[in-house]
């Protein structure tokens, strides 16, 4: 491990009431990353009391430590938004090109989301995020990832103790060769996976709350970049049940028991999660806190690596 370090300094010019436009530039140095200095420029455009939209460009010259790899980087980017009452959406697009000794690359990046109210009870919101990379050297060194989320969250009115979340993933992901795994391998396998999930919590009284989870994943693997192998299942469900208790001070302590069956494994895997939170204001779901997971598995069934036992430090936020 190596130290890493980025000094960040910019202006932003306000022309009017519906334009302005603003300069950033950062500098990278450390050990395990490239150095050099990046530059951003970019326009806001408020059309409308609801329109607005946005454009940048990006230019930057990098290079290794050991002065082996200099990377030049350029890009360009757009955005539109909307913003109603209830309804909120908005979209970029993003186009990047990077050569490193030679060596080509070039990424489309776009995402989209919305959000709205469904009447009094109801809040809908979902977003699709898409990246496509392509490599001079060929498809063997492309990556791509596709993510689309759905959630409905419901809050009756009549009983204003109980919250549900209800909420639809589709990922499906292709590693570049560029990223390592924790081994420092190179992953060379596609995922796709389709997640159905249910959160629910209600308000016991007014120092403790009870909350449940359960999630299916029905997923597949392909082992081989080309996209050319058979494809394997890597199902699993994900139960969990949770005691909160809301402390003096704005402090919170959460307790979880947590439950997988993997449908390719023998036996299911289970453990505890222990955390204290911090609220940083009131009426605020804004929360920072640490605990310890004593299982080695997360709460995200998109990733089936089992590597999360132990320490962390967590911050939420919410609208």
């Amino acid at each position: 491990m190596g130290r890493n370090g980025s000094l960040v300094s910019g202006v932003k010019k306000r022309y009017s009431d519906s334009s302005s436009i603003f300069y950033e530039g950062r500098y990278d140095n450390g050990n395990t990353m490239p150095s050099g200095l990046t530059h951003h420029f970019g326009v806001d455009y408020n059309i409308t009391k609801k329109w607005a939209a946005g454009f940048a460009v990006e230019k930057g010259d990098l290079e290794t430590r050991n002065g082996l790899t200099k990377t030049s980087r350029r890009a360009a980017s757009t955005s539109v938004s909307y913003t109603e009452k209830d309804i909120k959406a908005g979209g970029a697009l993003e186009y990047r090109t990077e050569d490193s000794n030679g060596i080509e690359r070039d990424t489309w990046l776009g995402r989209f989301k919305f959000a709205s109210k469904l009447g009094n009870e109801w809040r809908i919101t979902s977003n699709l995020d898409i990246s496509r990379s392509s490599n001079s050297q060929g498809n063997f060194y492309n990556g791509d990832w596709t993510e689309g989320i759905l959630g409905f969250a419901y809050r009756p009115i009549k009983n204003d103790k109980l919250n549900m979340l209800f909420r639809y993933n589709y990922l499906e992901v292709l590693p570049s060769v560029g990223q390592v795994d924790r081994n420092g391998g190179i992953p060379n396998y596609k995922q796709r996976f389709n997640i159905l999930s249910v959160d629910a919590i209600y308000d016991l009284s007014r120092l403790f709350s009870l909350g449940a989870k359960y999630g299916f994943r029905y997923g597949e693997l392909q082992d081989n970049r080309l996209g050319t192998g058979p494809w394997y299942k890597s199902d699993a469900h994900l139960a969990i049940l949770r005691l909160d208790m809301h402390m003096i001070y704005q402090w919170d302590m959460i307790a979880e028991y947590r439950r997988l069956w993997a449908m390719n494994e023998t036996q299911a895997r289970d453990g505890v999660l222990l955390a204290i939170y911090r609220n940083l204001a009131q009426k605020s779901s804004l929360k920072l806190g640490v605990g310890y997971n004593f299982a080695d598995f997360s709460d995200n069934l998109s990733d089936p690596n089992y590597r999360y036992n132990g320490w962390f430090v967590n911050f939420v936020g919410g609208i």
